[in-house]
């Protein structure tokens, strides 16, 4: 060969690789990661503990964690394809449903199930709402309905009511039974416990030391001037009423407990008149449910309370039903601030039920005889 030979080789195979192999082949597009959970993307769980599976379809490799060490995983990695991942659920001691996170990451995407446990179910259950007319009849009906739901062998209730009283009448009267002013209508545990009994003479103290509570709601008369705005001093005396209760919070062997704090508001009036400062203050009966649900908002971001009962919220929500036959007359009050004694009072018992009871039985109102 010579040399010219040898040129028009080496020329034309330096084309062949500049042109040839970039004129012949397309540029690649990146695969688009995905991750499909083809089982239920919230699996349930025995308070018992136990296994449930996750199956999904991934096409890449992929990893898994969970965000709860109660949750255990038998994979935490995989390769592209159907994939199965075990999870081992421990038993659940508390008395409150809990819930976990999974999650499955494949390149930038991630995909998650969450597994909720049911609580462990408890021998006894015992509430103490403390109140005024509006706590009562927010959980007027509860015996009826704890009754019907078969649970009253295992439930204790103390309702200690307060006509027209405030936070500030149970920080003063705490522990004095010459000015405290409540009834405590009691449903003790019973197979055949359907209603409360009254008791008189009993301070927030005497009842807070009768036994161990699990939950104690509390509620203030948003129709007190100084509940209408939130100060300092509303504040300062819901703070109070929580420390008064947590320092007896003993259990039958001295030692302190601490139970859960809930917070119960109240609706707004119909007639406003019912209170004197009412008509100067607001507008109308929305203006003032709009500032009830802007205290309550104040109290749970500032306040010791874990949850909050909207009574007043469900109220305000059925007044704009057909449920609210009689609206221009009493919308749904007996006396223009107060629930009536039908599908208001009602309605408000079954939202504490389904709020507070409901979660640790797993009893719903489905099927409840009492109406």
């Amino acid at each position: 060969m010579n040399l010219r030979s040898l040129k028009i080789i080496t020329l034309a195979a330096s084309m062949i690789a500049v042109w040839g192999v970039s004129s012949c082949k397309k540029p690649v597009a990146p695969v688009e990661v995905t991750i499909n959970i083809t089982s239920d993307y919230v699996l349930y769980v025995e308070n018992k503990g136990g296994e449930c599976e996750i199956t999904f379809d991934v096409n890449a490799a992929w990893t898994a964690d969970c965000n709860s060490d109660w949750v255990s995983l038998d994979y935490d990695n995989g390769t592209a394809g159907s994939n199965s991942i075990i999870c081992t659920v421990q038993e659940n001691p508390s008395y409150k449903i809990r819930n976990a996170r999974v999650n499955i990451k494949a390149g930038d995407v991630t995909a998650f199930v969450s597994i909720s446990q049911k609580p462990t179910i408890p021998t006894e259950y015992n509430l103490l709402f403390i109140g005024n007319s509006f706590t009562q009849d927010a959980c007027w009906h509860l015996p009826g309905i704890v009754n019907a739901a078969g649970l009253s062998p295992k439930i204790n209730m103390v309702d200690m009511y307060w006509g027209g009283g405030i936070i500030t009448d149970y920080i003063t009267a705490y522990s004095d039974v010459q000015n405290s002013k409540f009834t405590s209508h009691t449903f003790n545990a019973g197979a055949s416990t359907k209603a409360w009994t009254n008791r008189t003479g009993k301070t927030i103290q005497d009842i807070v030391k009768e036994r161990k509570w699990d939950v104690i709601v509390l509620q203030e008369h948003t129709g007190n001037p100084i509940a209408w705005d939130w100060t300092s001093t509303a504040k300062a005396n819901l703070d109070k009423i929580v420390d008064l209760i947590k320092a007896d919070c003993k259990d039958k062997d001295g030692k302190a407990y601490t139970p859960k704090f809930v917070y119960l508001f109240s609706q707004s009036y119909f007639d406003l008149t019912k209170s004197s400062k009412a008509p100067e203050r607001f507008k109308d009966e929305v203006d003032m449910y709009n500032t009830i649900v802007v205290f309550a908002q104040k109290v749970m971001e500032n306040c010791q309370f874990e949850d909050i009962i909207a009574s007043g919220t469900y109220f305000q929500n059925i007044r704009g039903t057909s449920a609210n036959i009689n609206k221009t007359t009493y919308d749904l009050t007996r006396d223009g601030y107060h629930m009536d004694y039908g599908i208001a009072r009602y309605g408000a018992a079954c939202l504490i039920f389904e709020k507070l009871i409901t979660p640790l039985f797993g009893v719903t109102l489905d099927n409840n005889s009492f109406r």
